[in-house]
């Protein structure tokens, strides 16, 4: 998965650039009945403004002179709320730097005032800046089809609290602090959200005002694109209330009964959703919920469809409500949450994210609150999951203090439970490894908690090429290092691990890699166990109740033959020598957690592929390069080329034939003292500091000749 982290920061500038293409295009086959207004610092506004000799100077008189389907070209600059530009506050309650009511509107950033036909938001940063007072954009339909295609720009410092004029819950609940997109159609692309916050009021009521979407919130909408977009250092936070704070959902982004059609290239970096504290008992007495937090980067809420690719999901963080008095609220993905709908994610490096409880006197007990802590990295609820070729990495999901109870903690790589609903469940191609389900402070344990890397309750699972190895638990109260297979009520889990490694889940409280609870069942199909104090608890005492089998078709071996796991590298490739190469008979899996095509099909998230090797032919010299792939270019030490001659041929100066040459650390290594016109074979292979043997390049093939082909000069 190091390969999809550089991959995402070299696509932003990509991502410009063909985004850049694609809006002139649509913009050059724009109707003739549009419009074009031009905005820029050093315009003014007036009724005439828009061209390229009088832009506009704000963004929103532009947005408020435009009809349905114009364009609005936007210069660099930073541009701010313009009170008397604001045609929003009277009728909706709520404005913005930038307000789109009731219009279908086309905004691009990037552009400087010397050259308005072509964007450029790298060179020209546009910037929309909340100042920490008003939302960034507020996008909101009332009955009339509405729409913002928007790119190229950054939002930053927007503020979002309730909606005084607007009835129920969103006169206290906060929507999307760098843009609210309410019931209107969406596409985005080449967006920065970047230190936006979204609060929800303090009350006197049993509940405090949710803060939802710190950078961005969706709610009941469509977003027909979605590409190249990063948040950064944004916050969902509730505010204060009677019995128990508010709920915080969605640090960086969040949706509600809101569709995503396609999108790509997804960045969630330092976001956080943080509940509301209460002095009261923690449980409101309208709804009975607890102050929970959800989604530290990403909330997928209610009834949305998602299909994303190429997710970058890091040092995130979800934290439940404090109750210094009560029962304190949970915390529910630390990096991605989804409630009720369906999610389909490729390519995704979710790591270091963390789910916290909140902290509390914790004196009851229940399924949400008590400083419960589910799904470090990810945690889904009642929701379908397609997720394939995704790397969790150092999750946690830490349990909250308590006077009384320790906060529980499940799933410290992931947590999936279903407590309504038949939804289906497919991982294919994940790595979970050194995630932690870490228990809270307390004078008493909570029964239950544990599954360090995968909390499975409740669910229908499918689980193929998976790598499962060095996840934690901190308390003998817990189950499952690894994964923990539970049911909710009379619903039972049922989950097949197919070609799957499960390794080195060493602790000293005996408890198994794999913990599977009464009534429930796992099939294991061609995997391997490895280096762990106990594979499952089949053989434990007493023996479960629930359903264990295909337990002989799993190979034993001490070691999974990692690159290098855990410790700075967290390198879960295979190596040459893995036991697990070659082994998943029976797989029609083509592909592998970084894309690389599955030839003889390994076991495990990985497949072992050599790396590419090129030779070039000369006068009695051949020149050959190759690259490293993702599997062994962080610990490699030196490489070995080792050259096979023909009959009759000389060998190199630097060595003899079938006899392996140090080349060093160089990708790049010249043969000389050949014999031309004969055909030689060269492999490469890559050593680890240890002298063991981690990695091979594929076989290339050249010819050394004289007959060397030169170009003329061509002159104009």
């Amino acid at each position: 998965m190091l390969k999809l982290i550089k991959l995402l920061m070299v696509v932003c500038v990509i991502g410009v650039v063909s985004n850049v293409l694609a809006s002139e295009a649509r913009l050059a086959s724009a109707t003739p009945d549009t419009n074009t207004y031009r905005v820029a610092p050093s315009g003014s506004d007036f009724s005439g403004c828009g061209s390229t000799a009088q832009p506009c100077r704000t963004i929103q008189f532009a947005v408020n002179i435009a009809a349905s389907g114009d364009w609005i070209l936007v210069a660099a600059g930073t541009y701010t709320y313009n009170p008397s530009t604001d045609v929003c506050s009277g009728p909706l309650g709520s404005t913005a730097v930038v307000c789109v009511w009731n219009k279908q509107i086309n905004i691009i950033g990037g552009y400087s005032t010397g050259n308005w036909y072509g964007s450029n938001p790298s060179a020209n940063l546009t910037v929309i800046d909340g100042a920490n007072s008003v939302r960034g954009v507020f996008l909101v339909g009332t009955g009339i089809s509405t729409s913002l295609d928007m790119e190229g720009f950054t939002i930053k410092r927007g503020l979002a609290r309730g909606i005084p004029t607007r009835p129920g819950d969103d006169k206290i609940y906060a929507f999307g602090g760098g843009m609210f997109a309410d019931a209107a159609g969406l596409t985005l692309r080449s967006m920065i959200f970047d230190s936006n916050q979204s609060i929800g009021e303090n009350t006197f009521s049993p509940y405090g005002g949710a803060g939802s979407g710190g950078g961005l919130a969706a709610r009941t909408s469509t977003i027909y694109a979605f590409d190249y977009v990063t948040f950064t250092n944004n916050q969902a936070r509730g505010g204060s209330g009677a019995d128990r704070g508010g709920f915080g959902i969605g640090g960086g982004m969040y949706t509600y009964n809101t569709s995503i059609n396609s999108g790509h290239d997804i960045t969630l970096v330092n976001n956080s959703a943080v509940a509301g504290s209460s002095n009261g008992n923690g449980r409101d007495s309208i709804m009975g919920a607890y102050a929970d937090a959800q989604g530290g980067g990403i909330a997928f809420q209610l009834f949305s469809s998602i299909s994303l690719q190429r997710l970058y999901v890091a040092n995130n963080s979800a934290t439940g409500g404090a109750a210094p008095n009560g029962n304190a609220g949970g915390s529910f993905g630390g990096g991605i949450f989804s409630e009720s709908g369906s999610v389909t994610l490729t390519d995704v490096d979710v790591r270091n994210n963390v789910a916290r409880g909140g902290n509390g006197i914790n004196a009851a007990a229940q399924i949400s609150g008590t400083g419960l802590a589910w799904g470090g990295g990810v945690m889904a609820m009642n929701t379908s999951i397609m997720f394939d070729r995704m790397t969790l990495i150092a999750n946690t999901a830490q349990g909250g203090n308590g006077q009384t109870l320790m906060g529980s903690a499940g799933g410290g790589g992931m947590a999936l439970v279903r407590l309504s609903g038949a939804p289906a469940t497919t991982l294919s191609n994940v790595t979970i490894a050194d995630n932690a389900a870490l228990m809270g402070g307390g004078t008493s344990p909570v029964v239950g908690g544990g599954g360090g890397g995968l909390w499975l309750q409740g669910v229908s699972a499918n689980v193929m090429h998976a790598t499962i190895a060095q996840n934690r638990i901190n308390s003998s109260y817990m189950q499952g290092q690894g994964v923990l297979l539970l049911s909710v009520s009379t619903t039972a889990t049922n989950v097949t691990f197919a070609f799957s490694i499960i390794s080195d889940h060493v602790n000293s409280f005996g408890t198994a890699a794999i913990h599977v609870q009464p009534n429930n069942s796992v099939t294991f199909n061609r995997g391997l166990f490895a280096n762990n104090t106990l594979n499952t608890n089949s053989s434990g005492s007493p023996a479960p109740s629930g359903v264990l089998s295909g337990l002989a078709t799993m190979l034993a071996t001490s070691s999974a033959g990692f690159v290098s796991p855990g410790g700075a590298n967290e390198n879960y490739h295979l190596r040459l020598n893995s036991p697990a190469i070659n082994q998943a008979t029976g797989s029609t899996m083509t592909d592998d957690v970084d894309g690389d095509t599955r030839t003889n099909p390994d076991i495990g998230a990985d497949e072992n592929v050599p790396f590419p090797l090129s030779a070039a032919p000369g006068n009695a010299r051949i020149t050959v390069a190759w690259q490293p792939n993702a599997g062994i270019n962080t610990i490699v030490n030196h490489y070995t080329l080792t050259v096979t001659c023909p009959s009759g041929a000389s060998a190199p100066i630097q060595g003899a034939c079938g006899t392996p040459i140090n080349t060093g650390a160089a990708t790049q290594f010249s043969l000389t003292g050949l014999t031309n016109f004969k055909t030689y074979s060269i492999v490469v292979n890559a050593i680890d500091g240890s002298g063991a043997l981690i990695g091979n390049s594929k076989t290339a093939q050249a010819v050394p000749t004289t007959q060397l082909l030169f170009l003329p000069l061509v002159k104009k």
